[in-house]
């Protein structure tokens, strides 16, 4: 058994050995492919980093090749229309002298022509200035005289005008005052005509939304409470809660009879109509006998 234990022991240290050595070698040679792989790597970004910075630096010597070549040819064109832009000016300026000397002769020999015609023409010249002078002294009188009575009619009719304005605006504030007092008289007639007929509409009204709520007792006992309160402070309260309840109780009784308040409607409609034409009537007889 001891034999067996120092030869199992020895079998394992062996293994273990030669495992260790194997796992050596395969550690180095991936170390040596690693290093391998990174030099190749490293030789092709070089070989590539070089071709590209060569390609970059020729295209641009080639542009810079064209903009040089570019600027020496508009240099060239810039001096040759300098050159051409001079001699026209200098043939120009030959022409434009000849012509000058030209017109200069022609403007010499016209004057000596014009100052002989002149020299006969002012004896003509003087009877003819005084001849102008009398005919523009008269006529400019007349003119002046013409323009005196246009003014003076011009005056009389602008005068003439503004009186007429003025009385014109004296009678449309008269009118209009006229219409407003008869305005005011028309409705205070027109409003105690319509009193009545309003306190009526007004119940009538109040009447119509009690009864679609069915508070009917609720609301006389408000306007019993009302007119209890305004008993309190005064008399002239009282009778007019009295005068409230009558018109209230009254249509209350007069419900079923709907068409009635559809004619007062009418007649008030009529009578206001009637009262407007009237009022018309009165103001326009007014202002004919005021024109009168």
């Amino acid at each position: 058994e001891t034999l067996f234990s120092t030869v199992l022991t020895g079998v394992v240290q062996l293994q273990t050995r030669i495992r260790s050595i194997n796992a050596k070698k395969t550690v180095t040679d991936l170390i040596n492919a690693r290093a391998q792989a990174a030099c190749q790597i490293q030789k092709t970004y070089r070989s590539f980093y070089a071709s590209s910075t060569f390609l970059t630096q020729k295209r641009k010597a080639r542009i810079i090749q064209s903009v040089f070549r570019r600027h020496v040819s508009e240099l060239k064109c810039r001096s040759a229309k300098r050159a051409a832009v001079l001699i026209q000016a200098t043939f120009r300026s030959k022409q434009t002298r000849d012509s000058y000397l030209l017109h200069l002769k022609c403007v010499h020999i016209l004057q000596k022509t014009v100052r002989k015609f002149l020299a006969v023409a002012k004896t003509k010249e003087v009877a003819a200035t005084s001849i102008q002078r009398v005919w523009r002294g008269y006529s400019e009188n007349v003119d002046f005289m013409l323009l005196v009575l246009a003014t003076i009619k011009i005056q009389a009719v602008t005068r003439m005008r503004s009186a007429f304005t003025s009385y014109h605006k004296t009678l449309d504030g008269i009118i209009l005052m006229q219409a407003c007092f008869r305005s005011k008289l028309a409705r205070k007639t027109i409003t105690s005509h319509l009193c009545t007929s309003i306190v009526l509409q007004k119940v009538g009204r109040g009447f119509l939304a009690r009864k679609q709520k069915k508070e009917h007792l609720g609301a006389i006992a408000l306007i019993q409470r009302a007119v209890r309160e305004k008993r309190a402070r005064s008399k002239k309260e009282l009778q007019s809660c009295i005068v409230i309840q009558k018109a209230g109780r009254g249509f209350l009784a007069r419900i079923h009879k709907k068409g009635q308040l559809a004619a007062v409607v009418v007649i008030q409609r009529a009578a206001t109509e009637m009262m407007i034409r009237s009022l018309k009537e009165v103001r326009n007889l007014a202002a004919c006998e005021i024109q009168r």
